[in-house]
C-alpha cells in the first residue's frame, strides 16, 4: 500500500515486528534461589549475615535478585520473538507464559506478598529470621513484575480452547476438480513453531484454475482502488469481493488442511491462529511496483498465490479470507464460537494488517480494545506472533473494516 499523502515512491517493507522488551522474573526467581540456597549457601548466607543486618541484609539480597533478573534478560537479548532465538530462550518463554495459559494476575502478586510478610513475622523470633525472606521477597517481586508487564488477565480454559465446526468446510464452499479444470498446482511452504519449540514444516500443493486468475485480473480495479479510499462502504464491499472463496477456490482446500491439522493436533485457538499467521507470513513480500508495475494494486488471494508474492494489503486480505473460512463458518447452533475478523488499513502509514478477537476471546498475548472488543494485532509481512505490534505502529490509528462471510456472495451449488 502506498501513502497517498506523500509524493509517489515505491512503498517500503514495514518495520520488522519487534517483541516488547520483557524480562523473565519467575525464571530469575528460580535461578536466584538456586544460587542463594543450593550452591554456595554455606558461604553466601553467612557472609551477608555478618556484613549486613535487618533491612540492609534484605536490600542486598534483592540487589542480587535484580542482578540475576537483569543478566537473564540481557542474555536473552530482550527480543524472544525474532528468528534465530536460542532454544533456551523459547523454553523460558514457555515457562513464564506458554500458549493457552493465563498471564499471572495481581491476585498472585498479593498472595505472594502476604505470604512473604507472614513468613517474616513467623520467623522473626528465631535465628533463621531472615534466611527464608529473600526467597519469599524474590517470589513476591516476580509476581508483581508479571502482573504489571502487560494486558494479561485470568480467564477460564474454555475461552481459548478451540471449538471446531461440526461440519467443515460447509457445503456452500466447493473446490474445483483438477482433472476437469485447466490450471496448475502451486506449492505453499511454511514452518509453524508450535509452543515456540516444536517446528512443524508444511509443503501444501494447491490447485489454481486458470479461469480464476484471468477473472481476478479482469475485475481488479488496479490503481483505481485508490478512488475508494474515501468511501469505507465501497472499500469494505471490495474487500469482501477480494476475499470471496468463490473467486479463490483454493482457499477452501487450504482452509480444510489447516482445519484437519488443528483438529488432529488438538490445537488451541491461539495455536491455530498462529499457524495461519505463519502460513501467510511465509509468502514472499514484494511491493506493488515490483510485482505489478503499478503504484497501488490490491490482489485477490488467488493472484497472490499464483504470483508467489504480495505486499501488506495482499497478505492481509489472504489472512482475512482464511480466518473467515476457519473461524466464522459455523452452523447456526455454533455461531457463538465465531471469531471477529478485521482488515486494518492505514493510508497515512501506507500499511495494512489484520486483527482478530471479540468480546469472548481471550488469548495469551497482548491485546488492544476497539469498541469494547478485545483485539489481537496480526502483522502479516514479518515474523511477529499473534498480538505482536511492530515498533512505532498504533493499531488504533488504522481504519478498522469488519470482515464477515455473511457479506460474501456465494453462488448456489448444483
Amino acid at each position: 500500500m502506498t501513502n497517498t499523502n506523500a509524493s509517489p515512491s515505491p512503498p517500503s517493507v514495514p518495520a520488522r515486528s519487534q517483541a516488547p522488551r520483557r524480562l523473565f522474573p519467575l525464571s530469575a526467581a528460580v535461578l536466584f534461589i538456586g544460587i542463594y540456597y543450593i550452591l554456595p549457601a554455606w558461604i553466601l548466607f553467612p557472609l551477608l549475615q555478618s556484613s549486613f543486618h535487618g533491612a540492609g541484609y534484605l536490600a542486598v539480597s534483592m540487589m542480587l535478585y535484580l542482578a540475576v533478573l537483569g543478566g537473564l534478560g540481557m542474555a536473552a537479548g530482550f527480543e524472544p520473538q525474532l528468528k534465530g532465538e536460542a532454544p533456551w530462550v523459547r523454553r523460558l518463554e514457555k515457562f513464564e507464559r506458554g500458549p493457552g495459559q493465563a498471564g499471572t494476575d495481581f491476585g498472585f502478586a498479593i498472595f505472594a506478598t502476604l505470604s512473604a510478610a507472614g513468613l517474616g513475622y513467623a520467623s522473626s523470633q528465631t535465628a533463621w529470621a531472615f534466611f527464608w525472606m529473600p526467597a519469599a521477597m524474590a517470589a513476591s517481586v516476580s509476581f508483581w513484575l508479571l502482573a504489571v508487564s502487560g494486558n494479561h488477565e485470568p480467564w477460564p480454559a474454555a475461552s481459548y480452547t478451540r471449538v471446531f465446526p461440526t461440519v467443515f468446510p460447509p457445503p456452500a464452499f466447493t473446490e474445483p476438480d483438477p482433472a476437469a479444470t485447466p490450471g496448475s498446482n502451486v506449492s505453499l511452504r511454511w514452518t509453524y513453531r508450535r509452543g515456540g519449540i516444536e517446528e512443524i514444516a508444511h509443503d501444501v500443493k494447491l490447485f489454481v484454475p486458470e479461469s480464476e486468475v484471468t477473472a481476478a485480473k479482469a475485475v481488479n480495479p488496479g490503481q483505481g482502488i485508490t478512488k475508494l479510499y474515501s468511501n469505507m462502504d465501497a472499500l469494505s464491499k471490495m474487500a469482501h469481493l477480494f476475499t470471496n472463496p468463490a473467486c479463490n477456490t483454493f482457499l477452501v482446500g487450504l482452509a480444510r488442511r489447516l482445519h484437519e491439522e488443528a483438529k488432529a493436533g488438538e490445537y488451541s485457538l491461539y495455536e491455530e491462529l498462529s499457524n495461519v499467521l505463519a502460513c501467510v507470513q511465509a509468502i514472499p513480500y514484494k511491493t506493488d511496483l515490483e510485482s505489478t508495475g503499478q503504484e497501488e494494486y490490491w490482489k485477490f488471494p488467488v493472484q497472490t498465490l499464483f504470483d508467489g508474492c504480495g505486499d501488506c494489503e495482499d497478505k492481509a486480505l489472504f489472512m482475512c479470507a482464511l480466518c473467515m473460512l476457519l473461524f466464522q463458518a459455523y452452523p447456526e447452533e455454533q455461531k457463538e464460537h465465531a471469531l471477529e475478523v478485521y482488515l486494518l488499513v492505514s493510508f497515512e502509514e501506507g500499511h495494512a494488517a489484520v486483527a482478530v478477537g471479540g468480546p469472548h476471546v481471550h488469548l495469551p498475548e497482548r491485546f488492544y480494545t476497539y469498541n469494547g472488543r478485545r483485539l489481537y494485532f496480526c502483522e502479516t509481512t514479518s515474523d511477529g506472533r499473534v498480538g505482536a505490534v511492530p515498533e512505532g505502529v498504533d493499531p488504533k490509528k488504522f481504519i478498522t473494516l469488519p470482515m464477515s462471510l455473511q457479506n460474501w456472495e456465494i453462488p448456489p451449488t448444483n
